[in-house]
């Protein structure tokens, strides 16, 4: 399975779109709501992201199918064998308040395994790559994610806004250090780095939130993993994953799910 092509043109896609992202970044821009009580923002910058992604990534592949935050969902894509899974731009709350912890992710599948990578942060300009089998990459560096043996002693990244919110003041009985840090994305990619030892996800997220996420996580030496313990399978026609999704050193994944099956009422 050769994917540098694939690889390339992954990297020229979020290049480009990080392009517009930081553009508007940079100057002003309207701020819109999918769900305004959820506080849930969307901006130009996530739609014109997502279409210079797809137009991008489908003209080099137009067999291939689509799974998009930002694009209507097709069940088109159910049938496909290789499946671009794309946030076009994960932690658009942070965007809006200028804080520089979002990124792009884009992910591929192959009958449903994660087999390619690339989170873009367009700020910061920080490229995270992963292929199966070939590694995980910062800017071309090898990273590796850390060995650690105790839960308690690991720095965990958290939800920023849910730090703020006070909703994870009562991990501090459970952990010592844990970090608020910008989008699920970003908060993956700094587990492969090491930056930071795990990521546990304290709400629902979707496909799109963690594809790449996980291939980078796993091509570091990682696991992600739902709630109880086993790997997941993209490309559902459900794209919703549950609370508890665990990014962490193998050696601490079953202690680590056990902790989220033990506290399934305070997450999610």
């Amino acid at each position: 399975m050769n994917l540098n092509n694939r690889l390339e043109t992954a990297v020229l896609a979020a290049r480009e779109a990080g392009k517009i992202i930081r553009k508007i970044y940079e100057g002003d821009f309207t701020v819109d709501y999918k769900d305004k009580e959820a506080e849930d923002p969307i901006t130009l910058a996530d739609r014109q992201s997502d279409q210079k992604i797809k137009e991008i990534l489908l003209k080099a592949f137009p067999d291939d199918g689509w799974l998009s935050e930002e694009t209507l969902d097709s069940e088109d894509r159910l049938s496909r064998e290789w499946v671009w899974i794309v946030d076009p731009m994960d932690g658009t709350r942070e965007f809006v308040q200028h804080i520089p912890e979002f990124a792009i992710s884009i992910g591929l599948v192959y009958r449903g395994e994660p087999v390619l990578g690339v989170i873009y942060n367009p700020i910061t300009e920080e490229l995270f790559t992963a292929v199966k089998g070939k590694g995980a990459y910062l800017n071309e560096k090898q990273v590796h994610v850390n060995e650690i043996s105790s839960v308690q002693e690991a720095k965990l990244l958290v939800s920023r806004t849910y730090t703020k919110k006070g909703k994870l003041d009562w991990l501090r009985t459970y952990f010592e250090n844990f970090v608020p840090l910008g989008s699920i994305a970003y908060k993956m990619a700094a587990v492969a780095q090491g930056r930071g030892d795990a990521v546990i996800s304290f709400h629902p997220q979707y496909e799109w939130d963690v594809c790449a996420g996980d291939i980078l996580i796993r091509e570091a030496g990682g696991v992600f993993i739902l709630p109880d313990g086993k790997p997941i399978r993209y490309n559902r026609k459900d794209a919703h994953l549950p609370a508890g999704t665990i990014g962490c050193p193998a050696s601490v994944a079953s202690k680590l799910v056990r902790f989220v099956q033990a506290h399934r009422d305070q997450i999610g």
